[in-house]
């Protein structure tokens, strides 16, 4: 007789996953590459001085884009209510070359942060994301899957845009090519109105 079971996936991290379906054009090459004269070492790799990099009027139509994947990530996957609307605190270019990496880390004081592909080598470069929960019994599994890995990686092409909650622990391992890898990264806050008077947990932003 054979066995009939179903799986349910409990408490999930949704981490939304599209492309801005279009090349970047002559000015905002020629804009990201001017950030990158001015950098500071990060953990691992380097950033941009510049933090408000979204807010130049060059990436105007850019950034609608990206508000536009935001919306739809707040609005139709998490289900927000539309009594708060999301808004982009800052926006930074990273740049990882070869032995260089992007340390484990998660964005405080944000509730959603995004990543945007500008120069990646295609089917090398990734985002790694790790797991939070701790499994108290380990064993080498025959193979991995999203019920028994810690950290999972997610492979990245030029103009995908990546969007989590900003507690998610991410980073990148040390790159082994000489390519590099430059990102547009983003922290999201909302405005508005949380909660209900009479679950005693209502908040005004």
């Amino acid at each position: 007789m054979k066995d009939r079971f179903s799986i349910i996936e409990l408490f999930p991290k949704a981490v939304y996953i599209s492309n801005i379906e279009r090349p970047f054009s002559k000015k905002e090459l020629i804009f990201f590459d001017k950030n990158l004269k001015n950098i500071s070492p990060n953990v691992g790799n380097v950033s941009s001085f510049n933090s408000r990099i979204l807010n130049d009027i060059i990436l105007k139509n850019l950034k609608k884009q990206i508000d536009k994947h935001i919306e739809n990530y707040i609005y139709n996957i998490l289900k927000f209510n539309k009594r708060i609307k999301p808004f982009i605190t800052q926006s930074w270019l990273n740049v990882t070359n070869k032995d260089q990496h992007h340390h484990t880390h998660c964005h405080s004081n944000s509730f959603i942060s995004g990543v945007l592909y500008i120069s990646v080598n295609e089917g090398q470069d990734n985002i790694k994301f790790y797991s939070r929960d701790r499994n108290f019994f380990e064993d080498i599994p025959i193979e991995y899957n999203r019920y028994n890995s810690t950290n999972w990686f997610i492979s990245v092409k030029c103009g995908d845009l990546i969007l989590f909650r900003s507690d998610l622990q991410h980073g990148v391992d040390r790159k082994i090519e000489k390519f590099n890898r430059i990102s547009l990264a983003f922290n999201v806050f909302i405005k508005g109105s949380l909660g209900e008077e009479l679950h005693f947990n209502k908040l005004e932003l």
